[in-house]
């Protein structure tokens, strides 16, 4: 049998350019991966931007900022204050009271002679004259005695050696001698003219206020004295301008800055709004020591505190300090208070 010549013969159509082998030797690759690097500060600045973007937002969601407002105020007495006037026009030849002394109803405050007194014309004896001198320096050593009392009975019940009622009766003998002293010289200026008179305590209470010493001339428009009644307790009145009162509400929080303690030195008091009047007033309507020439709230806080606390020791709060109030309104966080002019504007186009 003859093989077909043309049997073995491949079509040149069918014959790769290049024999299997130099293909397979060709599929391997002589390139790497293409591999991008950054430099090292680069990837520190990411982070960093990174982490300060985290924390940027942290405060924001987070921090807190209150309003403030600032205005001016004084203290007063929540009863009120007792003013005592001259009865007629004379000298002040006695005064029995110091600020701040605890005075009872009837107490001899002033003795004041009038215009057409003169010692000439006594009508008692030299010796009733005398007898009540003596007494007065009879009295006046009791008092000396009872002033060491009444210091040693205090330091005993600040050390909780004694009771309360203990040191209260001591303290009440006290100002018993000294209110009897002053009927003794009270007896004793009635001596030398029918036509003197004296001024008394209307109620019970503390001086607050002294404006006539001896020697001064006092008419009957004469401010002599003005009394906290017993009981009463100080509370603060701040005279909010009519621009700063629509963010005051009762319950809110106010620092106290007083004028007689720096703030610096002696630090901030607490108190709480109670109250806010609603009608408007302006300087010529109430009497005020606060130069005030736009309208004004009243508005009444209570006080934390009827102290200041000066190293360690505490000092009462006199009726007519000045302070400056901060009034703390409104909280929102930072991020609220950076976005409250789109909320309002949103707001606005939806009304």
């Amino acid at each position: 049998m003859m093989n077909n010549p043309n049997k073995d013969k491949q079509n040149p159509a069918e014959t790769p350019l290049f024999r299997n082998e130099v293909l397979q030797k060709t599929k391997g690759s002589y390139q790497g991966k293409i591999i991008i690097t950054n430099p090292i500060s680069f990837t520190c600045w990411s982070l960093g931007i990174f982490l300060v973007t985290i924390m940027l937002i942290i405060f924001l969601s987070s921090g807190e900022y209150t309003r403030r407002q600032e205005v001016q105020g004084m203290l007063v007495p929540d009863k009120g204050l007792i003013n005592i006037y001259a009865k007629k026009s004379g000298i002040v030849t006695n005064k029995f009271i110091q600020q701040g002394d605890t005075i009872k109803a009837g107490q001899i405050l002033y003795y004041i002679s009038t215009d057409q007194h003169t010692l000439a014309g006594q009508t008692l004896s030299e010796q009733q004259v005398g007898l009540l001198k003596n007494q007065i320096h009879i009295q006046e050593n009791r008092i000396t005695i009872l002033e060491k009392n009444v210091a040693r009975y205090k330091h005993l019940l600040q050390k909780k050696l004694i009771l309360e009622t203990d040191y209260q009766k001591v303290y009440d003998t006290y100002l018993s001698a000294k209110s009897s002293l002053n009927e003794l010289k009270y007896r004793m200026s009635e001596i030398n003219s029918s036509s003197n008179y004296v001024i008394r305590a209307p109620e019970n209470g503390t001086v607050s206020v002294l404006t006539t010493m001896i020697g001064d001339r006092a008419t009957e428009q004469t401010l002599v004295a003005s009394i906290i009644p017993q009981g009463a307790i100080l509370q603060g009145v701040l005279y909010v301008p009519t621009n700063a009162i629509g963010f005051i509400r009762p319950g809110q929080k106010v620092l106290l800055k007083y004028q007689a303690y720096p703030f610096q030195q002696f630090g901030l008091y607490e108190a709480t709004v109670e109250y806010i009047d609603k009608s408007i007033l302006s300087s010529q309507d109430i009497k005020i020591p606060i130069n005030l020439n736009i309208p004004f709230y009243r508005v009444l806080v209570a006080l934390k505190k009827q102290t200041v606390t000066i190293h360690g020791q505490a000092y009462p709060l006199v009726a007519g300090m000045l302070f400056e109030g901060i009034v703390l309104s409104e909280k929102r966080t930072l991020w609220q208070w950076i976005m409250s002019p789109v909320y309002n504007l949103k707001g606005g186009l939806t009304s």
